[in-house]
């Protein structure tokens, strides 16, 4: 082999030593960079070489630069991404939604429920006093507009929501796109490699992308002996060497709200489940805020119904001289309770009282509303004309399908006793308007003139036996509630809400644990230990040294046999 052989052997030892003088300098330098995986020079010992009986060594290789990665700690971390993230979203969206209802703070919904109904006692106790039923309505708008004022915020947090998933759905597409450019890249930069990791600057490229990836959706990875991920949502495939398939948004309506549902481009397969950012924003909106909405829209309805039922067999210091219905049927000639009105009525009868305003004396007249299923039951028509026969009231049905009632010149109508419900499904005579939490309001007649405030059953001005049955209507047991009462409905949602965002909040923590758990068995892998890069570097630092005198020394050799 003799003395160029040697030579030979250290100067790719001194090659060898400062690749990993190198490899180490670049994970000392990259030691804060966020997804740096570690790199290590993989060292190999030459071919032999045989001079004729022997067979020496010589020396050392470089096979290749490789990453100190475990892929199957990967997966495990995307799989712990998609918990930790769907799970933080929905806790913060529940803590959110705790803020929106400001429970306990004074101005929240049951404190406004709770004065409105001081208001009302107040009037019990003071049928005569103008002051006392002023006060009341004032604090009967200002509990519906508690009501309406929390949907909005709700509302307010869905659009929020909405624009997230917008912005996690082009995130996504980009992460997608980075990935699907990366795929090609890095085979042709290892096409001529036998490690498989020798692109490791795109490598660590590609893994940030799918682990932010994996935070923003539930993905699973293929990862082909050519260097190709292949990335899948489910059984869809997202990433395919370097073709892609988007992300794309729907828009919908729910609950009177446009929002935006995300699928997978070319299909109708939606992206759904409880992983990962997107699917805990559109959890969030949906069924934790969503499912709040439909509380609220069942509280507010029935609360204007049950009031409205009790309010309208009620009279005021005066009656009304016209009044159109708030609520509008699909169909005149159709049964009232087949009729399109949101609160349904029932057979019975209410009666009509039409007062001379001069004399006071007042005529009772029974009004049957017939709904048996038969062909005689009561229409909107048909009732119209029921009243139009009772001595001067004209009664009809307007353009937009609403019953409109008018007393003679010195005349006004009262009613009462009504088991049949229609006046409230009608909205005759109802304090509450609208339908929904969204709707909810006061009967802008009753705003104007407190005297319609229905808080008497007959007995004149002083009788507040009406007001007394309207401040206790919150005690009821409510068919549309499942027999809770309103107050305990309302209390029912509230704690649902508590527990609910307690137990979301420990799934967070538990899921973030269990990811940092993961991460720091990465960073133990794959994250670059400046101590151990330290003592690397001496290392290659003193071979490096040592080859340098093994070539000094063959130099002398060579210049001894010059000079014999």
């Amino acid at each position: 082999m003799g003395l160029n052989g040697s030579l030979s052997i250290a100067s790719r030892a001194l090659e060898v030593n400062a690749a990993g003088i190198q490899v180490a300098g670049n994970n000392i330098a990259n030691a804060n960079t966020p997804g740096y995986v570690r790199n290590q020079l993989v060292l190999n010992t030459n071919g032999s070489s045989r001079v004729g009986q022997l067979i020496f060594g010589t020396g050392v290789t470089a096979a290749g630069i490789r990453q100190q990665i475990d892929t199957y700690l990967e997966t495990r971390i995307y799989t712990a991404n998609g918990d930790a993230t769907g799970a933080q979203t929905r806790s913060t969206v529940y803590k959110q939604l705790e803020s929106a209802i400001q429970e306990l703070s004074g101005n929240d919904l049951s404190s406004n429920l709770n004065d409105f109904l001081s208001k009302i006692n107040d009037v019990v106790n003071q049928a005569e006093s103008a002051g006392s039923r002023q006060l009341a309505v004032g604090q009967g708008f200002q509990f519906a507009q508690s009501v309406t004022t929390l949907r909005s915020r709700v509302d307010d947090q869905r659009t929020a929501l909405g624009i997230k998933v917008v912005d996690l759905t082009n995130e996504a597409n980009r992460l997608i796109d980075q990935i699907s450019k990366l795929n090609p890249q890095i085979v042709g930069s290892e096409s001529a490699g036998l490690l498989q990791s020798d692109a490791s600057d795109l490598r660590n490229q590609r893994l940030t992308a799918l682990n932010r990836l994996s935070e923003i959706l539930p993905i699973k990875t293929i990862e082909h002996p050519t260097g190709n991920v292949d990335v899948f949502f489910g059984s869809e495939n997202l990433v395919i060497n370097s073709n892609v398939r988007h992300l794309e948004t729907v828009q919908t309506v729910d609950r009177n709200l446009t929002v935006n549902n995300v699928r997978i481009q070319g299909s109708n397969v939606p992206v759904t489940g409880s992983q990962g950012e997107l699917n805990g924003v559109l959890n969030g909106r949906d069924n934790i805020l969503g499912a709040f909405v439909d509380r609220l829209d069942t509280l507010a309805s029935n609360t204007i119904f049950e009031f409205n039922k009790i309010h309208a067999s009620g009279q005021g210091t005066r009656g009304y001289s016209s009044l159109t219905s708030s609520y509008k049927v699909s169909d005149p000639t159709a049964a009232l309770n087949a009729a399109g009105l949101k609160f349904t009525p029932q057979n019975g009868s209410f009666q009509v009282k039409v007062i001379n305003t001069t004399t006071g004396l007042a005529q009772t007249s029974t009004i049957n509303v017939i709904l048996n299923g038969g062909s005689g039951d009561t229409t909107l028509n048909s009732l119209a004309a029921q009243l139009g026969s009772v001595g001067n009231i004209t009664a009809g049905v307007s353009g937009d399908r609403r019953l409109t009632l008018s007393a003679a010149p010195g005349y006004e109508i009262q009613f009462a006793d009504d088991t049949s419900n229609a006046l409230a499904s009608l909205g005759v005579n109802n304090f509450f308007t609208g339908t929904d939490s969204q709707t909810i309001g006061v009967n802008s007649l009753i705003q104007a003139d407190q005297s319609l405030f229905a808080t008497a059953r007959g007995g004149g001005p002083a009788d507040s036996s009406n007001a007394t049955l309207l401040a206790r209507f919150v005690d009821n047991p409510v068919v549309g509630l499942g027999q809770s009462t309103i107050q305990d409905y309302y209390q029912k949602t509230i704690d649902a809400v508590s527990q609910s965002s307690a137990s979301e909040a420990a799934f967070a923590e538990g899921f973030a644990t269990f990811r940092n758990s993961l991460s720091s068995q990465r960073d133990q892998y794959s994250g670059v230990s400046l101590d151990e890069e330290a003592i690397s570097i001496l290392k290659f630092q003193h071979a490096y040294q040592v080859s340098g005198k093994f070539i000094t020394t063959i130099d002398e050799l060579f210049r001894t046999l010059l000079q014999i």
